[in-house]
């Protein structure tokens, strides 16, 4: 009887260890793997949770590239729409440079232009679908161009430049500086803003003065005004040495506190001269603007005479770059270029093109590494289907092996386990 109930738990043993093969063959087949538990093969499990951490990261560089090229793909309209009104601004500028035009002509271009400018404004001020300003740095909040008391558009935003990395080792810009795009367009040495730029043409088609080297003269907000009686010496240096070129007059004693009637005296002082020496005034909405008949360079000198206080009249001029600068008494502006408006326009359309051109590089480069993520992901697949994926017929044959050897088995303990020991005595 022992012996009898030996064999019989070792068959029984034997019976469950079968079909525990038989049920990790059959789980192979219905999942696909070979490797189910990191007990079947601890190497082959290990390397198969690496390959698929690898995989993970390359797949979530796969979605920044994604992410990015949306992001950059926004930044190239915006900049694609932004030379498009440039562009038009040029096309404007270039007519109203066309000697047919009157001053009538060119008041109604520069209306025009000056929609443009707003325009080009709201282009600068754009928000990305989840409703971040793209221009403005790390500040996405914050509206990056706003115009200030003097009607100067100000940056808000900072120079930061968003990124994301989309290899183990490099990084894809997702937006560009905004600072740089629209206030940093090269004239002739110096950095010039977009907006300065357009507010210059259409000052100078304003007055008329278009392609011509002009000094605006305007009070400056918040500054000081006439104590009263005062006048003013006014000198309109040009460029060539001599009395000849060089205009001077002096304005009657103004009034306390009136701030157009500084502008207003320079004018009527101005108009009173019988020779003015090729030079000419044009006093609009509080904006004194002086020029040369022969389109030549000159500078302008202001002298405070008679002062009651110790405060002085606050002028400042535009000049041609259409910057502001603070006139202090006896101090002479700076020496105007005769820098053509229309000129800064198409550099402005170069400087933005050559912005776009970078955000299309950064593009690229997504585009490539993309390629490479895709080849990698390829290959980890390839590496993941030889250390996981199981040979479906190969297991299937195997399992009707183990099938075919566990009814045979099973066969042999019925027969053996009828037979007793008479059987074999006989």
């Amino acid at each position: 009887m022992i012996s009898t109930k030996l064999f019989n738990d070792q068959s029984i043993d034997r019976f469950k260890a079968i079909t525990r093969e038989i049920q990790q063959t059959q789980a192979q087949i219905s999942t696909g793997k070979t490797v189910l538990r990191a007990s079947d093969d601890p190497v082959a499990a290990a390397n198969i949770a690496f390959t698929k951490d690898q995989k993970v990261l390359l797949e979530r560089y796969a979605t920044n590239i994604e992410r990015a090229g949306h992001k950059l793909g926004l930044v190239d309209t915006i900049l694609g729409d932004a030379t498009n009104v440039l562009t038009r601004v040029y096309e404007l500028g270039i007519q109203a440079s066309n000697d047919t035009l009157n001053g009538a002509d060119r008041k109604a271009v520069a209306s025009e232009v000056k929609h443009l400018k707003e325009t080009l404004l709201g282009l600068a001020n754009s928000k990305d679908q989840s409703g971040a300003y793209i221009f403005s740095g790390f500040k996405v909040h914050q509206m990056p161009f706003l115009e200030n008391s003097e009607a100067f558009i100000e940056y808000h935003g900072d120079r930061g430049v968003h990124s994301v990395p989309v290899s183990e080792s490099m990084k894809m810009n997702t937006s560009i500086d905004g600072a740089a795009v629209f206030l940093r367009s090269p004239t002739d040495g110096k950095s010039l803003s977009i907006f300065s730029i357009l507010e210059n043409l259409e000052n100078s088609l304003v007055t008329n003065t278009i392609n011509t080297p002009a000094i605006e003269l305007t009070h400056k907000t918040g500054g000081y005004t006439a104590e009263g009686n005062e006048t003013i010496q006014v000198n309109l240096v040009g460029a060539s040495s001599g009395n000849d070129d060089k205009l001077t007059f002096t304005t009657s004693a103004l009034t306390m506190g009136d701030n157009d009637e500084v502008l207003t005296s320079i004018k009527s002082a101005f108009d009173a001269l019988s020779d003015k020496k090729g030079y000419k005034a044009n006093l609009v909405s509080e904006k004194l603007t002086f020029t040369r008949s022969d389109g030549t360079n000159f500078s302008f000198e202001m002298t405070e005479t008679g002062i009651v206080g110790d405060t002085k009249i606050s002028l400042q001029a535009r000049l041609d770059g259409g910057e502001l600068e603070d006139l202090l008494s006896g101090s002479p502006t700076s020496f105007t270029d005769s820098t053509n408006p229309v000129g800064n326009i198409k550099k402005a359309i170069e400087h933005v093109s050559l912005q776009r051109t970078t955000v299309g590089a950064q593009m690229n480069k997504g585009n490539v590494q993309r390629d490479v993520i895709s080849n990698r992901l390829s290959l980890m697949n390839e590496k993941l289907s030889s250390l996981a994926d199981a040979d479906i017929a190969a297991l299937v044959t195997k399992l009707q092996s183990q099938i075919i050897g566990r009814d045979a088995a099973q066969q042999s303990f019925v027969k053996i386990g009828q037979q007793s020991l008479f059987d074999y005595i006989r």
